[in-house]
């Protein structure tokens, strides 16, 4: 090729892919923006690297190409004098921001978000209603790190569970749902926990929880706007995609309608397939590269640390109930050991309340742990009926609950006019004696 070819084809700008574009400004706010021992030619290396990395999972047509090592050092000298001479302010701001979303944990973000169709129960069918996600989100890596399915409105008891999700490893998800390809790798305690301004997190309990944890509550979501950007896509990216799939009909009354709502089960299927295989393994602008692969790379030399043995009753609802002889009775179902039946008689000795907290798991209410007082730690009491109890949700109990209610006042129409006819008949014979006596009288 001539020298006259050569400095024409270097004349002519060629805009960068706009993925291409995302992963050279994260790798520049990452790494170089913290003036580490670092060479531009370092800095292009591990462009090129996270950019082989994306290109391992899109097809051949799809790929990024890897810009030049001048073009790396021109968008290094155009962030600086950006920065240094018309935008002073925006550099502190990113600096301040790098320097605390250094690593996987260190801030993590918790929303909520609702999906618009019905689910019913897998095994009786009752409707549970429109399912409401609680999504806590890694900011570093974008990682998805826990998740909580309800169909409740949104409280504080969402946040605890999704959190509980977060911090613990993810092994059930694989013995439940088998055919999800890819690991959810995602476990740990988180540094920070930025929420905004709702009712639901400013609980005593979730509080209470937090700080038994190390975990601090950040109430400054405004601080990290572009969080909130990525939450937003994240939701209307899986409101879409779900919705799309799911062959169910929205509608108010599940029980009369032809066409049934989808089964918890099987949405839940899809939701992880979607979440673990899907958008935690595709390119993600907000962190310029791929979730699972930022995960995986930054957490290799990271002690991860886990909560202490039996924290996860942390994470379960907070009750309060009386002891009886025969146990505790909560949400219509009873609970008794030997251990309980101990601790009532302890109660009546100490002329003490023998009202007690217990925590209840909403996933799982074969069991409820009642805290002993006395000895200053929670104990586990089975339900008296196991084979109602075992695997039972909250949701499914409720939804049963509600429907035996609605059984209970359904009235016999017939058979309460067969009464009243037979009332009325007795009253008129009752008449005709009363006559008769009369008139012989």
């Amino acid at each position: 090729m001539s020298l006259i070819s050569l400095i024409e084809k270097r004349g002519k700008k060629t805009k960068l892919q706009s993925d291409v574009e995302a992963i050279i400004k994260r790798t520049i706010d990452c790494y170089y923006s913290q003036k580490e021992c670092m060479t531009i030619k370092d800095l292009h290396f591990r462009v090129i690297k996270m950019i082989d990395q994306v290109n391992h999972f899109r097809d051949p047509k799809d790929k990024l190409v890897v810009p030049s090592y001048q073009t790396i050092r021109n968008r290094i000298i155009h962030y600086h004098l950006n920065d240094s001479i018309t935008n002073i302010q925006k550099n502190k701001y990113i600096q301040q921001k790098v320097s605390m979303i250094y690593k996987p944990l260190s801030i993590v973000k918790v929303d909520h978000f609702s999906l618009d169709f019905m689910v019913v129960d897998e095994s009786t069918k009752l409707p549970l209603g429109r399912p409401w996600i609680t999504i806590i989100m890694d900011c570093f890596s974008g990682y998805p790190l826990g998740v909580y399915i309800g169909f409740e409105f949104p409280s504080y008891k969402s946040v605890l569970l999704a959190l509980k999700d977060a911090i613990f490893p993810k092994g059930y998800l694989k013995e439940k749902f088998p055919t999800v390809k890819n690991e959810w790798h995602a476990y740990g305690l988180p540094e920070t926990l930025i929420v905004d301004s709702g009712k639901e997190f400013r609980s005593n309990d979730l509080i209470d929880t937090c700080h038994q944890l190390s975990i601090s509550l950040a109430y400054s979501a405004d601080k990290f706007p572009e969080n909130n950007g990525a939450m937003e896509r994240f939701f209307k990216e899986v409101g879409v995609t779900l919705t799309n799939k799911i062959k169910g009909t929205t509608f108010e009354n599940v029980t009369i309608k032809d066409q049934p709502a989808i089964e918890f089960d099987k949405f839940q299927l899809l939701f992880y397939t979607w979440l673990v295989d899907c958008y935690s393994n595709d390119f993600n602008k907000s962190v310029g590269g791929i979730p699972t692969v930022i995960w995986r790379e930054n957490m290799k030399n990271t002690l991860n640390h886990l909560p202490l043995e039996n924290s996860e009753i942390l994470f379960m609802d907070k009750m309060h109930g009386s002891i009886q002889r025969y146990g505790i009775r909560s949400l219509n179902l009873k609970y008794a050991s030997p251990m309980l039946l101990q601790l009532y008689l302890k109660l009546q000795v100490a002329k003490k309340e023998n009202r007690v907290m217990f925590r209840v798991n909403p996933e799982d209410l074969s069991c409820i742990y009642v805290y002993d007082q006395f000895e200053k730690k929670y104990f586990k009491v089975p339900s008296v009926n196991q084979e109602y109890t075992k695997d039972l949700k909250l949701s499914t109990h409720m939804a049963v609950l509600k429907r035996s209610n609605e059984e209970r006042r359904k009235v016999d129409i017939n058979h309460l006019q067969a009464i009243q006819d037979n009332i009325r008949s007795i009253i008129e014979d009752q008449i005709k004696l009363t006559k008769k006596s009369n008139n012989k009288n």
